[in-house]
């Protein structure tokens, strides 16, 4: 398949030596008085307490104190609550995406939101060919892709300039049943108006179904 030829050519930058980071990051920043309280807690209590403490979160210090409390309680294979913690890393404009992909590798069974935070993040932050080979592992670990997959690969093409791998890229949409989703379509018409593909934009339009404002 032409998809998988193009991803043959990208150089991945992933963090080596992950596995001896996370203790370093416990002894770095070692839980506080707060951690005696999630310990003296239920589960489920324990994984409240963390997530709450998301909320308050601003700063990539503050959010290592937060993993070295999810190390210390047991929580670190917790898809939801790592979810958290590698979505602030990969949405906000402190975060970090190296130490989001630290945590990542360690995880045992990352599901397919954990992936599109990923792909979103190393788009957001110009590590287009990183998200790519994200989405490669992803397919190769059996985890299905959406609609926000999709969108977040038609964006990283138009950044990319990549009009082939856009047009692959849609026929896996078609392939995956969702070239009728709105969300998809509209990420569609405005990476082919980037291409100055305006004939193949107009008729992904056309075919939208039900259309928003956006559209």
């Amino acid at each position: 398949m032409l998809l998988s030829i193009s991803f043959n050519n990208l150089s991945f930058r992933f963090i080596r030596g992950i596995s001896s980071s996370l203790p370093f990051v416990l002894h770095q920043h070692p839980p506080t008085c707060s951690t005696k309280c999630l310990n003296e807690n239920s589960h489920d209590s324990r994984e409240e307490t963390l997530i709450s403490f998301f909320k308050s979160c601003s700063t990539m210090r503050e959010l290592s104190q937060i993993h070295a409390q999810i190390i210390s309680a047991g929580l670190e294979q917790h898809v939801y609550v790592i979810g958290r913690l590698i979505s602030f890393c990969c949405v906000s404009e402190n975060g970090s995406m190296d130490y989001a992909s630290l945590v990542f590798e360690q995880l045992n069974w990352p599901d397919g939101f954990l992936y599109n935070t990923m792909i979103r993040g190393l788009g957001r932050v110009g590590r287009d060919e990183d998200a790519l080979l994200f989405f490669k592992r992803m397919r190769e670990r059996g985890k299905a892709a959406d609609n926000f997959t999709f969108a977040f690969l038609l964006k990283i093409c138009g950044h990319m300039t990549a009009v082939e791998l856009g047009r692959q890229i849609h026929c896996c949409i078609v392939k995956h049943g969702l070239e009728s989703n709105v969300y998809v379509c509209n990420t569609l018409i405005r990476m082919y108006g980037l291409f100055s593909e305006i004939s193949a934009a107009r008729q992904v339009f056309e075919e939208i179904t039900s259309r928003d404002l956006v559209s």
